[in-house]
């Protein structure tokens, strides 16, 4: 009978099994391998940083009170300058109130953004009317009607500009009459352009000049929604004039 060949290993005095030996070296070597892989391997990139902004957040009103009221109106200077048929010339500043117009059949003046009564002597008193007539020889007041008005209206309506402006200086009237045709490029309301809040200051003159040709001849230069030729007369009236001049 063989002797049994005992093949298991003894080191210091423990004996170890051979295949269990071998199973765990091969696991430390693949373990090894595994941490070999995740050194060596290259580092992923890194990630994309995208900035976030927060929606705007609308303003609003406090509840129960209204939202803060448009930019008040005022008004546009345009300085000019016109002949008369003998070359004398008359320089003024055409004033036209922006966001304000006549109201509708009326001598009251209204915002054109919310139709709302305005005060004509708070409108007069708004730069740079204010210092342009405090600085004019004398003051042209203007009157005129939209198509769908009267004549009579305009006339009216240079008298309210005439009394509010009041006699610290000279004061014409320009009675323009009513609109030949209906307005189709008026966008704030019903024929709001037709019936402009206007004022004339004038700065200079020469000798003898013929107010009325010289306005004639500036106001022509200007092609405004009010322009001359789209009204049915021009009369100008001399403080205290019964004859208007044409």
């Amino acid at each position: 009978m063989a002797a049994h060949t005992d093949e298991s290993a003894d080191h210091g005095g423990k004996r170890i099994d051979p295949p269990l030996f071998l199973a765990g070296v091969a696991s430390l070597a693949g373990l090894g391998w595994l941490v070999s892989l995740l050194v060596l391997a290259p580092a992923p990139p890194p990630l994309a940083t995208v900035s976030y902004r927060p929606p705007p957040v609308l303003a609003t009103a406090p509840e129960g009170h209204p939202p803060a009221a448009a930019a008040s109106p005022t008004w546009q200077a345009v300085r000019s300058q016109g002949v008369d048929s003998a070359g004398r010339a008359v320089i003024f500043e055409l004033m036209t109130a922006e966001g304000l117009a006549w109201a509708r059949g009326g001598t009251a003046v209204q915002g054109l953004a919310d139709g709302r009564s305005q005060g004509l002597a708070e409108a007069l008193a708004r730069p740079p009317l204010a210092s342009a007539l405090a600085s004019a020889r004398a003051v042209i007041v203007v009157g005129a009607a939209a198509f769908d008005e009267t004549s009579e209206l305009a006339a009216r309506r240079a008298e309210r500009l005439a009394q509010a402006v009041g006699r610290a200086r000279p004061v014409w009237r320009l009675d323009l009459g009513r609109a030949l045709s209906p307005c189709l490029a008026c966008a704030a309301g019903p024929r709001a352009a037709q019936r402009p809040l206007l004022l004339l200051g004038v700065s200079a003159a020469h000798e003898g000049a013929d107010l009325a040709q010289a306005l004639r001849d500036g106001l022509a230069r200007h092609s405004p929604t009010w322009a001359l030729q789209r009204y049915e007369q021009f009369r100008l009236s001399a403080p205290g004039a019964a004859t208007p001049q044409t």
